[in-house]
């Protein structure tokens, strides 16, 4: 398991194999192009964090009442420059 912590106080937990899972890499190469692929952040959060974790990350991400697409998008970027994620 690869553990981390956001800079805004986001502990996670992440399987070791997600560096090596082709399905991460197809929504992570979505979100690189330019056709609304942001969209596939959706799908990595959910195969990334799971169910129990998304929910967690949710209430993390919220802001005003509402889960700020910001700020989720920033939180689950912070957790990909996780070095461990890398290998």
């Amino acid at each position: 398991m690869i553990k981390g912590k956001t800079k805004s106080g986001f502990e996670y937990e992440i399987p070791e194999t997600v560096g090596d899972d082709y399905e991460v890499l197809e929504a992570l190469v979505r979100i690189q192009q330019k056709d609304g692929g942001i969209l596939q952040i959706v799908t990595l959060i959910d195969r990334v964090l799971g169910d129990e974790q998304r929910e967690a990350f949710k209430e993390h991400c919220r802001v005003d009442g509402r889960v700020s697409t910001e700020k989720v998008a920033e939180e689950f970027f912070d957790i990909f420059s996780n070095a461990d994620l890398k290998k």
